[in-house]
């Protein structure tokens, strides 16, 4: 960099400053050193109303994408055209660099409901998740209802298989 240079950047331990002359738009791409980078992302939850006495299987989405305003709004806007209800607030979740999975798991299902075989447990591999291209990246889960005298009651787990113990949890009980 030189005095007549239009950017001056400053590349600190844990920021990067750009100083221009001129408003655009930037791209910083990298590498993490040692598996410390950590992308933080949003999580929100998405369901049909429920319906009493439906009969049918009630599917439950739960998106993941980068926490951004715009990534928000299109995953509201994608929800919106099949009809889902967002359940709860989008929640935040850091995802660290070093290759391990996204855990997804629907537990606590309450009385008069059950989840469909083998579907109550899901993993998103860490190349999808830290290289996604799209806002799209979600999974579902499939209840059916056994009882159609009870409500619905249930809870999600996210959280990075390295690191259990920073999970998000959302909750529903109607």
């Amino acid at each position: 960099e030189t005095i007549n240079t239009p950017i001056f950047t400053q590349l600190d331990a844990d920021k990067l400053f750009l100083v221009t002359d001129f408003l655009t738009t930037f791209v910083l791409a990298g590498e993490s050193f040692n598996g410390k980078a950590v992308k933080n992302l949003k999580l929100a939850v998405y369901a049909p109303n429920l319906t009493r006495n439906s009969g049918s299987d009630y599917n439950i989405r739960v998106y993941v994408f980068e926490d951004t305003p715009c990534a928000l709004f299109y995953c509201a806007e994608q929800e919106k055209r099949l009809g889902g209800v967002l359940i709860g607030d989008p929640k935040s979740l850091w995802f660290q660099d070093g290759g391990s999975s996204l855990c997804l798991s629907l537990e606590d299902i309450g009385v008069g409901w059950k989840a469909k075989p083998n579907s109550s447990y899901q993993e998103i591999p860490f190349s999808h998740v830290w290289g996604a291209s799209s806002n799209s990246l979600h999974c579902s889960f499939t209840l059916e209802q056994t009882d159609s005298i009870n409500d619905l009651e249930f809870k999600i787990n996210v959280y990075q298989k390295m690191n259990p113990s920073h999970k998000q949890v959302f909750s529903m009980k109607s």
